[in-house]
């Protein structure tokens, strides 16, 4: 498999169908995540932490997918876009909602002997929490 593969089945098999026990066949051990600081939210390193974050979005969002619209890699870096979907029915940082979020998400990830050793990441969290009716949206912000 090349990176953009090992990239697509991590997705597929951590995020998607919530493998945790395959964590360590996509991750480095000493994985770190450089996701912008998100109140509430923190992403420890290594393969704890991926199975922390991965486990709370499964909790709170039990049909979590993600869906890469496209996956582009060069040397050791590979970028994706892809659309982000779940329904809050669980336990998370809000009560649950029972609606439904579509979210952007693009990351980069560097790539070490085969595994995710870093990932940079920008989530459309604004999204989320307005159209989970978390937050009201900002009037002229989106049209």
């Amino acid at each position: 498999m090349n990176n953009s593969d090992i990239v697509r089945a991590s997705i597929d098999a951590i995020w998607c169908r919530g493998e945790l026990d395959r964590i360590p066949e996509f991750y480095t051990e000493d994985f770190v995540s450089h996701q912008p600081a998100t109140p509430g939210f923190h992403w420890p390193p290594g393969h704890e932490g991926v199975r922390e974050v991965v486990a709370r979005m499964r909790t709170t969002f039990p049909d979590y997918h993600e869906s890469p619209k496209f996956v582009i890699s060069e040397g050791d870096l590979v970028a994706v876009h892809q659309l982000n979907t779940g329904t809050n029915t669980g336990d998370g940082p809000f009560p649950p909602t029972g609606k439904r979020f579509e979210a952007i998400d693009a990351m980069v990830c560097k790539m070490r002997d085969g595994k995710i050793a870093e990932q940079w990441g920008l989530l459309d969290l604004y999204a989320i929490v307005v159209q989970l009716g978390v937050r009201e949206p900002v009037p002229g912000l989106i049209n």
